[in-house]
């Protein structure tokens, strides 16, 4: 089989910004926005944007 006529590559250009609020020494709150956009392949012209949300506790 041809392993190479399965794939359908194109270019993806990515930016993310993120952000940290410290509520105290023990917790933390993550924020993370991501904004990709893809050009070839079978997604071709699509704009992705995610927005990601994390808490973490140190004990």
């Amino acid at each position: 089989t041809d392993k190479v006529a399965d794939v359908f590559g194109g270019k993806q250009t990515s930016y993310i910004v993120g952000m940290n609020w410290y509520l105290n020494n023990y917790t933390r709150v993550m924020a993370n926005y991501s904004n990709s956009k893809i050009d070839g392949g079978n997604n071709n012209g699509q704009n992705i944007n995610t927005f990601g949300l994390r808490f973490q506790i140190d004990w």
